[in-house]
């Protein structure tokens, strides 16, 4: 988010000014209709501010940066539709007794607009997406709760930033949810399930446009139905699907559900019930049912497939009272283990092919 990481700068609808996740006073709060001027002054390493033609004063004064850096204009908005003015000509400027405003004050007269620039010169264009979809990979992660997927995800983050990944879970959502740089959680009052139904909806409704989108994705929650993999990687048609798996001992899943309680302060721990709904749905990936190219066993490795389905047998076994109750299903979920026959021969030990 704006004005949350070292080299953001922000000027907030609430007066506040924000960088490197520091929200300070800054200025006057604005709303609908008011004209926000920035200036960045290369010369003098500020960053200053102008409501409605008047000076805020100076919201930055030691912006630096490298040779090469390229800065980029940004405006994070939520549920408003905003209009800019990059060129500084009044043609598609609104009919209004503030166009004056949309100029440059008198005092920033040496000052350029950014779209006037050279851009042969000047302008540099951000990174550019793969050329197709077919050029793109979705990572989709599979595992109970606390079987060690994210800690997968972060790992494979790190060593590989030059793939460039976007990650979608709710970590990220409700990281997006901050207010004022302050967790969502810290300042939240009320019931926190609702914000998490709504981080959930936040979540399917990313999926919808990502596959919309020429990006590399992981996809980093429990997808142990079948029928939740097919959903959600069927809207990702041309792209390369693969399934990361990852399923632990009894003995080292407990002992990582604990760790990950303790971490977290004992919240978010999973209820029985919902565990044994996992388990009785759960079912390996397979290629030959499922809309997915390759599957990467970290968690046992391939050698040691057998192992996995013998737990997932015993999952889907241990569920089987809760499916019985008269709240829960009334049927068996459909969870067929795939066969050695179902695997691909080119199995990887360690990161998946892309």
């Amino acid at each position: 988010m704006l004005g949350e990481s070292p080299h953001s700068y922000a000027f907030g609808s609430l007066g506040k000014k924000a960088q490197s996740n520091v929200f300070q006073a800054y200025g006057d709060a604005f709303h609908v209709d008011d004209i926000i001027t920035t200036v960045l002054d290369l010369e003098n390493h500020e960053i200053r501010y102008y409501k409605n033609g008047i000076n805020l004063g100076v919201a930055f004064d030691e912006v630096q940066f490298n040779n090469g850096d390229a800065v980029f204009p940004h405006i994070a908005t939520k549920n408003c539709k905003v209009l800019v003015n990059f060129r500084g000509g009044g043609e598609e400027l609104p009919e209004s007794e503030n166009k004056a405003l949309w100029s440059l004050p008198p005092e920033e007269s040496d000052a350029v607009m950014v779209g006037s620039l050279d851009y042969r010169k000047g302008m540099v264009a951000s990174r550019r997406p793969p050329p197709d979809k077919s050029n793109c990979t979705v990572i989709m992660m599979v595992g109970l709760p606390g079987a060690g997927k994210s800690t997968w995800v972060r790992q494979y983050l790190r060593d590989y930033p030059q793939e460039h990944w976007l990650l979608l879970n709710t970590d990220t959502i409700l990281n997006a949810m901050t207010v004022n740089g302050i967790p969502r959680k810290r300042v939240h009052q009320g019931r926190w399930d609702m914000v998490m139904g709504l981080t959930a909806k936040a979540l399917n409704r990313s999926l919808q446009m990502a596959c919309r989108r020429r990006h590399n994705y992981i996809i980093d929650q429990t997808n142990v139905s079948r029928e939740a993999r097919r959903r959600k990687l069927t809207q990702f048609v041309d792209f390369q699907r693969k399934c990361v798996v990852l399923i632990p001992s009894d003995e080292e899943l407990d002992k990582r559900l604990i760790k990950q309680s303790r971490q977290e302060g004992g919240a978010g721990q999973i209820p029985a019930e919902a565990m044994l709904e996992l388990k009785a749905m759960f079912s390996i990936p397979c290629t030959e049912s499922e809309p997915i190219e390759d599957v990467l066993f970290v968690e046992p490795p391939i050698s040691r497939v057998n192992e996995a389905i013998e737990l997932i047998k015993k999952y889907n076994e241990e569920a089987k009272p809760w499916i019985r109750k008269p709240y829960g299903r009334t049927q068996r979920p459909e969870s067929t283990i795939s066969d050695n026959r179902d695997i691909p021969n080119q199995w990887l030990s360690g990161r998946p092919s892309m």
